[in-house]
């Protein structure tokens, strides 16, 4: 699947795959763009990081939300 995006929106992941969705952004030289430059966006958790990493494994799962049904907490948690 080839996806040549101008803005991206994703949840928190690890750098890896962030960096593999950085690169659908501008894929191909086209002459009209909606925007002036291309926008990654991540969202993040709601919890400060230092509530974050004292919280339970149960806590941590709920702050983290759908990304933490994919990837392990701890993970998640050295990149937000």
């Amino acid at each position: 699947m080839d996806i040549d995006a101008d803005l991206l929106i994703t949840d928190l992941a690890p750098t890896d795959m962030l960096l593999q969705r950085l690169g659908r952004l501008w894929r191909h030289d086209r002459p009209a763009r909606p925007c002036p430059h291309p926008e990654f966006w991540i969202q993040m958790p709601n919890s400060d990081d230092a509530s974050l990493r004292s919280a339970s494994t149960k806590e941590t799962r709920e702050a983290l939300g759908k990304s933490a049904r994919v990837y392990a907490p701890y993970i998640l948690l050295r990149y937000a």
